[in-house]
């Protein structure tokens, strides 16, 4: 079953982990009002907890994983930026230059940081291009997540089996 959960600023900052994730753009930057995300971490002290608790069948209170795709949707978008360290082909190191520098690429989009904007930044692995990046977003209007209940696990369930729960790129 899909929820879609209204997400606080607070459990982003504090309860919501996008560090084991794998992010997916589906539009432009300039144009950005969402994503998806392979492996999110939802601390039971988030204040969402309670909509996901119910509909998933936890039979106690634990920090959860979501093994598959949720969509990240954003309201008014102002600016933001990404830079990926990008992977080499096998994905367990870096690409690097002639004076053994890890590559990076860069982009920056919007207009410059107001002060009623928030800001969204995520440190995760990228799909395309490939590697490690930092995402950052500036908006001004809320954040929801649907998640696919029948995704979930405990986070010790996905600590003990990152084969079976982690993502694949086939799957």
């Amino acid at each position: 079953m899909k929820t879609t959960l209204g997400i606080t600023w607070e459990d982003l900052d504090n309860y919501i982990d996008f560090s084991e994730s794998r992010i997916f753009f589906n539009s432009s930057f300039d144009h950005m009002e969402s994503f998806n995300v392979w492996g999110i971490t939802i601390l039971k002290a988030a204040e969402c907890y309670k909509l996901i608790k119910e509909p998933s069948n936890l039979v106690e209170e634990q920090d959860i994983f979501v093994a598959g795709l949720s969509e990240v949707r954003l309201s008014k978008v102002h600016s933001g930026s990404l830079e990926v360290a990008l992977y080499d082909q096998s994905g367990h190191g870096f690409i690097r230059d002639v004076n053994n520098n890890i590559v990076s690429i860069s982009s920056k989009w919007g207009s410059k940081e107001m002060r009623t904007t928030k800001s969204l930044t995520l440190n995760s692995v990228i799909d395309w291009p490939f590697g490690f990046g930092d995402l950052k977003l500036n908006l001004m209007g809320d954040i929801q997540i649907t998640i696919e209940t029948d995704y979930i696990v405990s986070v010790n369930d996905y600590i003990m089996d990152t084969s079976r729960f982690g993502y694949k790129k086939n799957s």
